[in-house]
């Protein structure tokens, strides 16, 4: 099991990672994938990089993959954590907006 440092809405401590899970596509414009090759996911939290809980969600039936719109949340840098029945893993994504010219 890998130890690596994760966020905590209070402050950053370490924790062990249980498993993996992907962001896709990071950076993004709030609109993004969740993906784990593992378990179903029971619950995702997002939050901004103060600590708000800015998303939260918690279903049976999400899976193995999940698509998360937090749009109209600010650009900046923001933390996931998926919770299974293995544990919790937490991961960092931005986002960003994209104007086409």
């Amino acid at each position: 099991m890998a130890l690596e440092m994760v966020f905590n809405p209070s402050n950053c401590i370490f924790a062990h990672r249980n498993f993996d899970f992907k962001i896709l596509p990071n950076p993004n414009n709030g609109i993004f994938a969740i993906a784990t090759d593992e378990e179903n996911m029971d619950e995702i939290i997002t939050y901004d990089f103060q600590g708000r809980e800015v998303k939260h969600i918690k279903n049976d039936k999400i899976g193995d993959t999940c698509i998360i719109d937090i749009s109209n949340e600010s650009n900046g840098i923001y933390v996931i954590k998926v919770i299974n029945k293995k544990g919790s893993s937490t991961k960092k994504f931005i986002k960003i907006f994209r104007r086409n010219f």
